[in-house]
């Protein structure tokens, strides 16, 4: 089944709203050289001449950047998509994924225990983290808000490339739904709880593999018993996280729970309306906390089997984690 899809920069101002949220500091450095080749028109797909402002070879459109602001690479007007769906073939294939809590990587290719880490980045999921594979490897992270991750990306050897929708504090501005780089051109992408926010997530995720290279990792999270915020479109369960990634083409080794962002712990911002946050939040953090004590204690005296626990905390986490590949 095809379906097409018509995206503008209006109609996607959420795209990737949840980066505004993330904490730490941005800054305007020029384009690395690699990530300047990389880059193409998004509403065409054709290179850009070196400006200021760089502009598109064929549609002429213009991409600006102010002297203190981000290069604007946001999609111009509207344009259609297409994506094709194979459907009859029931749930999403589940075969050699884990669906469990998210293991420490037995080998991993970046050794982070020297480098400050920004405190959503869970050392399971910065395990997974490639090595570059040379100088010219680049890193995307979408939705990156202040580039709060570019310093463990430049550690493990990339140029960074961090794309916000609207934050001022992002060096460059890009709609998630028409990334403005060619094909095949980056090996490494990251995306920390913003796919809740894109309009049409199939087709950001189509993207994302569109500009992976063939063996690219794409590592991200996005929420799922979190409550309505920033604009959020979707909230995604296990199936609908692995089924999202499969259906764009990638081959997903963990879709896994989070054990410390909670349903209880997630929803502490907005439980007991009008009760200062100061009381209202070590209220519900302390009934999650006697939640997390009894299936601790009911698991070790064997009247909750581990597979029960794992089940119920699948069921009532905030936020799934991903680690996929592009074969």
């Amino acid at each position: 089944m095809a379906t097409t899809t018509s995206t503008s920069a209006a109609a996607t101002a959420a795209a990737t709203a949840a980066a505004t949220e993330s904490h730490g500091s941005g800054s305007h450095q020029p384009l690395a050289e690699s990530i300047r080749r990389a880059l193409r028109c998004p509403g065409c797909g054709s290179e850009l001449e070196d400006g200021p402002p760089l502009r598109c070879v064929s549609c002429g459109t213009a991409y600006p950047r102010t002297d203190d602001g981000p290069l604007d690479l946001r999609l111009h007007g509207t344009r259609s998509y297409q994506l094709d769906y194979e459907i009859g073939s029931g749930h999403p294939d589940e075969t050699d994924v884990n669906l469990g809590s998210l293991p420490m990587n037995a080998n991993p290719e970046v050794d982070f225990s020297t480098v400050p880490l920004p405190h959503h980045l869970t050392g399971e999921l910065r395990s997974f983290f490639p090595r570059a594979r040379n100088s010219d490897s680049v890193c995307i992270d979408i939705g990156c808000g202040r580039g709060i991750c570019r310093d463990v990306v430049e550690h493990s050897g990339f140029a960074y490339l961090g794309f916000d929708y609207g934050n001022p504090a992002a060096a460059t501005w890009a709609d998630a739904h028409a990334l403005p780089l060619a094909d095949n051109s980056i090996q490494f992408a990251i995306s920390n709880a913003v796919f809740e926010h894109i309009r049409f997530p199939h087709v950001a995720m189509s993207e994302v593999y569109r500009v992976l290279a063939p063996g690219g990792v794409f590592l991200g999270s996005v929420a799922f018993q979190e409550p309505y915020h920033s604009h959020s479109y979707y909230h995604f369960s296990h199936l609908g996280t692995l089924s999202c990634l499969q259906s764009s083409g990638f081959r997903v080794e963990h879709v896994s729970p989070s054990t410390t962002r909670r349903t209880l712990r997630s929803h502490s911002k907005v439980m007991y309306p009008r009760l200062p946050r100061k009381i209202a939040r070590p209220l519900v953090h302390l009934w999650q906390w006697t939640d997390d004590l009894y299936c601790r204690l009911a698991t070790a005296i064997g009247l909750v089997s581990s597979e029960q626990r794992d089940f119920y905390i699948q069921r009532t986490t905030g936020v799934f984690k991903w680690v996929a590949h592009k074969d």
